[in-house]
């Protein structure tokens, strides 16, 4: 079980539940029965359903409650990332993920850094 949702804020977030354990955790969050999920056959069989009861879920609460319930119901789940987010976000900055260049016509221009960072051939813009 493996998608993406929108939240009440239409923000995006992924849950990711490859393991029998996984999608147990999804059970349990939305609460259901566990005893009906109890093998890979039974949770294979009513992943559908699964999945429209966890896209109910999440729609219904905003995204980082949606977040905090899954993360305490140890559901794997991440927040999408927006341009605007990855622009913000400190860890890119740091790992030099988005830089900011000069440009003669441009000024100053943020874009994408070298990715993946190597250590031992860094490249450069």
């Amino acid at each position: 079980m493996i998608n993406t949702y929108l939240t009440a804020e239409d923000e995006w977030v992924t849950v990711t539940s490859a393991t029998p354990r996984s999608v147990l955790n999804v059970v349990n969050l939305l609460g259901l029965l566990a005893e009906e999920f109890a093998t890979r056959e039974a949770q294979l069989a009513r992943r559908g359903e699964l999945d429209d009861r966890l896209r109910d879920w999440i729609k219904q609460r905003k995204t980082e409650e949606c977040l905090a319930l899954m993360h305490d119901n140890e559901v794997v789940s991440s927040r999408i990332y927006t341009v605007k987010d990855i622009l913000a976000d400190r860890s890119y900055r740091e790992r030099g993920d988005v830089i900011s260049i000069e440009d003669p016509d441009l000024a100053t221009v943020r874009m994408q850094g070298v990715v993946p960072n190597l250590t031992e051939h860094g490249g450069s813009v």
